[in-house]
């Protein structure tokens, strides 16, 4: 049987899903102990994101040539974080409508243009925050993988045999 070669898609979707479960889990974290109206706690879901774009790319760069790494690796964060970022939007929205709408009135009574915060706009500011972080991290990430210190191979623990006799 032909093993199956992963593509950006297929580790853009795994990393992806993994993603949107550590944020989903790290969201109701936050709401069981009580913390989830701290609105400043989103800063660690930008950490979530960046370790999920991380291993994807770094999974990537295993299997891809140093040739077409660069711009697959691109394809890959915004692959991962929108696979990872939409989800928890629907999921965010559908929490603050249908699950918690007390978290809601609680957020708008925290910011100053009250009047136009409801559940689509959440899911909306969530998207588009997670999507501009994802497009950051995963520049920042591939300036990280393509540096001299990462061009090097693609198993950097293998030392290749010396043809030098001694």
């Amino acid at each position: 049987m032909e093993k199956i070669k992963n593509t950006v898609e297929r580790i853009g979707i795994k990393y992806g899903l993994l993603t949107f479960v550590a944020l989903v889990a790290y969201f109701l974290l936050m709401q069981a102990v009580g913390l989830g109206h701290i609105i400043e706690l989103r800063f660690l879901n930008f950490i979530i994101l960046a370790y999920g774009i991380y291993y994807a790319i770094m999974k990537l760069k295993s299997e891809a040539s140093e040739d077409e790494f660069y711009f697959k690796g691109l394809a890959e964060g915004v692959v991962t974080s929108m696979v990872g970022v939409i989800p928890f939007a629907a999921f965010v929205g559908f929490y603050l409508a249908y699950i918690d709408p007390n978290l809601m009135n609680e957020i708008r009574q925290n910011v100053p243009i009250s009047g136009y915060i409801n559940t689509f706009s959440a899911f909306v500011v969530v998207n588009l925050e997670g999507f501009a972080s994802g497009v950051l991290i995963t520049y920042v990430v591939m300036q990280y993988f393509s540096s001299v210190e990462h061009k090097e191979t693609k198993r950097p623990y293998v030392k290749e045999k010396s043809h030098i006799e001694t």
